[in-house]
């Protein structure tokens, strides 16, 4: 029999090694970056002394058998303060045959004083252990937009892994441009991209901050941040370059009154990734097409989003598709009634609330 015991700063380095083994499938010496990188996220977050520490799973002779990250956060439920843990990076060595060490660690998570668990990056097998431990799937957050502003160029994007079609596509780049213009021109057509009379910039955290708290959503369940931690999890994101290059905008209106927010990655040739978007109440639609011309005009081929309630009209009325590309927002609390103010959509839960924005992605720290 093993034991969960907490994870602690000279455990790194074993961690680090089986992270490499179990998502680059080498068993070599974890890179310093990576370590550099357990360290920072772990050990130096800014709600380190706020909720339940990660958890070690080890075998009967003390090696190391399994890890699961865990970041504290802060929320507010209903205008009160509460605990929110996010489990990230749940993995066990199949070399220590240890068949309940998973089972065992996400026990000792749901068990730890935090009001709130929440996971936003789950597959299959841990949507299954979370279910079979009385966790729930967030349906509503687990859902996807996109608006397509390249057509051709996106779908040859999505085509681009099948090594038959990739001479051929590359080829057809010309011909993709000329019709993705066509495309666009057509008055009343789905990829005609509209012209939004807001005025945007880049913003500071600050600023960025400032709409958060003024222009956020008075829903039941919303982020708590102050300005280090909100700037934290905003370093967190611009490295996260894989997705492209990170923007803050904030979008004021002709008297210079602020409208919204979004923020993204905007990836030319491919698709921007939308980390978090705020309105003003009736400024959404400008928003978004803001957005969707920023992203144009930096030659993206789509953008994309985790699925806001609040946003479905706008975002239907411009073209954009939904769809679950997987069940992978999950949710876990004693509490029944900020368990259904989630399950109902009365929530803000962005990509910046989970481990989305993390860079334990797969084009990381190879």
């Amino acid at each position: 029999m093993g034991r969960t015991r907490t994870f602690l700063e000279s455990d790194i380095p074993a961690v680090a090694g089986l992270w490499m083994k179990m998502f680059r499938a080498r068993r070599s010496p974890a890179r310093p970056s990576l370590l550099r990188y357990f360290n920072e996220v772990f050990f130096e977050n800014p709600w380190r002394e706020d909720g339940p520490a990660s958890r070690i799973y080890e075998d009967d002779e003390r090696r190391l058998a399994g890890f699961l990250g865990v970041m504290p956060r802060r929320m507010l439920f209903e205008g009160r303060p509460i605990r929110v843990a996010v489990s990230t990076q749940i993995m066990v060595d199949p070399d220590r045959r240890c068949p309940f060490a998973a089972v065992q660690l996400q026990r000792d998570f749901f068990s730890g004083p935090q009001d709130l668990s929440l996971t936003d990056g789950a597959n299959d097998v841990s949507r299954k252990l979370w279910e079979g431990l009385g966790g729930s799937v967030a349906l509503m957050y687990s859902l996807e937009w996109t608006r397509v502003l390249r057509p051709t160029r996106h779908a040859a994007e999505i085509l681009s892994g099948r090594k038959p079609l990739a001479t051929a596509l590359h080829a057809a780049g010309p011909l993709c441009t000329v019709m993705d213009a066509a495309a666009a021109r057509l008055p009343f057509g789905p990829f005609r991209v509209r012209r939004s009379p807001l005025l945007r910039e880049e913003a500071t955290v600050q600023l960025v901050h400032a709409c958060v708290e003024q222009l956020g959503r008075q829903a039941s369940l919303r982020p708590q941040y102050d300005p280090d931690s909100l700037k934290w999890l905003l370093d967190m994101a611009t490295h996260k370059e894989a997705h492209g290059r990170f923007h803050k905008v904030v979008a004021r209106d002709a008297g210079g009154r602020i409208a919204g927010w979004y923020l993204y990655y905007l990836k030319p040739g491919g698709a921007s990734q939308v980390v978090q978007i705020g309105a003003r109440e009736g400024s959404a639609g400008d928003l978004l097409d803001a957005l969707f011309h920023d992203a144009s005009a930096g030659g993206s081929t789509a953008v994309c989003g985790q699925f806001d309630p609040t946003l479905v009209r706008e975002l239907s009325d411009r073209h954009c598709d939904f769809r679950c590309r997987s069940l992978g927002v999950l949710v876990h609390s004693r509490n029944k009634d900020l368990l259904q103010a989630i399950l109902r959509g009365d929530a803000c839960l962005s990509r910046l609330e989970g481990e989305w924005c993390l860079r334990f992605g797969r084009d990381e720290f190879k």
